[in-house]
């Protein structure tokens, strides 16, 4: 008897042409972030969404609609992480800090596993600093209502926006 396999989907949002294509396999070159996605209809945590960057991660957050954010986990290849291989480590906090008086910036992050800094900004310097995610907001979300289905026929994202 021959099993037949769903081949898993990837679905990739196009930002400027607001379209939805699928695909069977990604690269993944550097850091990102990790999105765990509940469906309110179903309670499965079937789907992910791969964030790129720290912004982007804060936006997505923010306009992420019809679904509750089961986890956030940070990938951190081994450039980051110090270690020889990649690493998948919950997300708890992003601080971006900013001198008050120099140009200079970082960005930390911290996991459950290490706390990493990229960025020239000496930390024991007088800063500007602003959380732009943290575990314990995140606790706090509110799910808003999903936006109508376009057709069952066309690739539909979570979280869409």
């Amino acid at each position: 008897m021959q099993r037949s396999v769903e081949p898993v989907l990837i679905y990739l949002s196009e930002s400027h042409t607001r379209t939805v294509r699928t695909g069977s396999y990604c690269e993944i070159e550097g850091m990102c972030f990790w999105v765990t996605l509940r469906s309110p209809l179903n309670g499965e945590s079937e789907r992910a969404a791969v964030v790129e960057d720290a912004y982007e991660l804060n936006v997505f957050l923010s306009q992420a609609a019809g679904v509750e954010i089961a986890q956030v986990q940070m990938l951190c290849p081994p450039s980051i992480s110090g270690r020889p291989h990649w690493s998948l480590e919950e997300l708890r906090k992003i601080v971006i800090h900013r001198g008050l008086e120099s140009s200079q910036s970082a960005v930390v992050y911290e996991t459950a596993v290490a706390t990493y800094k990229l960025g020239d900004l000496d930390l024991r310097l007088r800063k500007r600093s602003h959380v732009l995610y943290s575990a314990r907001n995140l606790k706090a979300r509110i799910t808003t209502a999903a936006p109508p289905l376009k057709s069952a026929e066309e690739p539909q994202l979570y979280a869409h926006f």
